[in-house]
């Protein structure tokens, strides 16, 4: 369910670029929504296959045409259920340009798109459709930053419970409101959802500042930063600040800057924002500074319009400083070097909303987390394909292992699947400071393993009743469902909990 979805991406053709040739599970030549000859809303001329078998339109939505206006959809989709794709290249505007073999978590999966993101009226319409087609597996990646006032009485919440009710394993993302404590919102605190964190993975784009020279100081030396781009420089180095916009939040007139490389703060606009901004008024370059403590979980993958390197808040204090001092600063940025080391994965996003829950503060949230800084996949017309982040890009990880758990355990409940990523995942993720040891309200249980979640030998089931149940209006008590998570909100000195669990093995054994 998100923004659409572009057909005629290779993600969504009928043979993958490993050659599967995919059969659609409803009988060949079956589609749903704007495929179906049957239904009111048919287009002939939307190309379905036996890999996208159908497409939802809704007419609040980009006119009732599922087609991806912006990428999101594609990207989420990709990213779960995309196939396999054999050199794709992403040409970045500043002419950067990565050519890298991808795959869906699941590239072998049906795909559905419910183009309903975002208005309320196809939202819900979305939630009842997918029950009605009967898929195995959603991805949500659309929230809100407030919590769900009413998870009993709520009903949005109430019609997520009727979609875990028919069997429906739902992945959601956690939010990009982090990294200060109590930023996840609806759905994602429901108890009936799998909500996801963000981290990094193993692959980034190295990039830095380096050939510092001039000022009344001593240069600072080369600053590592990230970022998929040429280099560019040596150029005069000045900050936006000193121009009355160091956000860089409107576009600077023409001339402002004759080539220079522009310092510009993070926060408020968007990142790309910035970039354009800068670019409008003749930069050359950018350097985008981290404002707020974070370290190597603040470092994000954009593809911007100009050379740009994203560093940290301590180091762009260091190089603000500097340029502070005298006259005559130069610099470079070195353009990007592709780099793949363990050292960079299992760092939190500084953007991925924490917990606590406040909707259900005995509830742990988020659940789980997964990679979704630097994803490259599926994109928009136009720009094949694209590397972005976000919890969003986080999300449709984990839906693409429910769909892998469900075709390898098609007997398992959706809570079952949640259970076994869960309690198989790998717990050692790094806070965002890439020091810290990242806590349950920032990681969930851990970062999803697929290497392990398969063979969970105890799984925790709970039930639609048990869920209605857990009303507080009603006498229920949150803490007691039977969730692969423990908490209570007023716990003083000693707690308990009553978990029921299934040795799922073929034989006896001791945990």
């Amino acid at each position: 369910i998100d923004t659409g979805i572009n057909p005629d991406n290779p993600s969504f053709a009928d043979i993958g670029g490993d050659g599967y040739d995919h059969t659609n599970p409803w009988g060949a030549g079956n589609y749903a929504g704007v495929c179906d000859p049957g239904d009111p809303t048919y287009d002939p001329t939307f190309p379905c296959n036996d890999k996208l078998i159908g497409a939802w339109g809704y007419a609040s939505v980009n006119g009732g045409d599922p087609t991806d206006p912006n990428g999101h959809g594609s990207h989420t989709a990709s990213t779960a259920a995309g196939n396999v794709v054999l050199g794709a290249t992403v040409n970045t505007p500043n002419g950067y340009v990565v050519t890298d073999d991808i795959s869906g978590v699941a590239p072998h999966a049906n795909v559905v798109m419910y183009a309903a993101c975002c208005t309320g009226s196809a939202l819900s319409a979305a939630r009842d459709q997918v029950v009605i087609d009967g898929v195995d597996v959603v991805n949500y990646s659309i929230g809100s930053a407030s919590p769900t006032s009413d998870p009993w009485g709520s009903s949005f919440a109430v019609q997520w419970l009727a979609v875990r009710d028919a069997g429906i394993f739902v992945a959601t993302s956690a939010g990009n409101n982090g990294n200060a404590a109590e930023t996840l919102g609806s759905p994602g605190d429901l108890p009936w959802m799998a909500t996801i964190g963000a981290t990094t993975h193993d692959l980034t784009y190295l990039n830095a500042v380096i050939n510092m020279s001039g000022g009344d100081t001593a240069p600072p030396a080369d600053i590592l930063g990230r970022g998929p781009t040429v280099g560019y420089g040596p150029a005069p180095i000045v900050y936006a600040g000193d121009f009355a916009d160091a956000l860089c939040l409107n576009p600077f007139p023409a001339g402002t800057f004759s080539g220079q490389i522009v310092i510009c703060d993070r926060g408020v606009n968007a990142r790309i924002a910035k970039g354009a901004n800068v670019l409008a008024g003749d930069a050359g370059g950018m350097v985008l500074a981290e404002v707020t403590p974070g370290g190597p979980g603040a470092l994000l993958i954009d593809a911007h319009v100009l050379p740009a390197v994203h560093i940290t808040d301590t180091d762009g204090d260091v190089l603000k400083a500097w340029v502070a001092s005298g006259s005559g600063h130069m610099a470079t940025i070195s353009g990007a070097t592709v780099d793949q080391n363990p050292a960079y994965a299992d760092i939190m996003a500084k953007f991925s909303s924490r917990g606590a829950n406040r909707a259900l503060p005995d509830i742990i949230k988020p659940d789980i987390s997964a990679p979704g800084v630097g994803i490259m996949a599926a994109y928009r017309d136009g720009v094949e394909f694209n590397i972005i982040q976000g919890t969003s890009m986080a999300s449709p990880h984990v839906a693409g292992a429910g769909a892998l758990l469900k075709a390898l355990h098609p007997d398992w409940t959706a809570a079952e699947i949640q259970s076994a990523l869960m309690t198989t995942s790998f717990s050692g993720v790094i806070d965002t400071d890439g020091v810290s040891p990242a806590g349950p309200f920032d990681v969930g249980a851990g970062r999803i393993d697929l290497a392990q979640a398969g063979a969970a030998g105890l799984l925790l089931d709970e039930t639609t009743a048990d869920f209605e149940a857990a009303n507080p209006a009603d006498g229920g008590i949150p803490s007691e469902l039977n969730l692969p998570s423990m908490g209570q909100d007023q716990c003083v000195g000693t707690c308990s909990w009553t978990r029921t669990v299934e040795n799922v093995l073929a034989t006896a054994g001791s945990w």
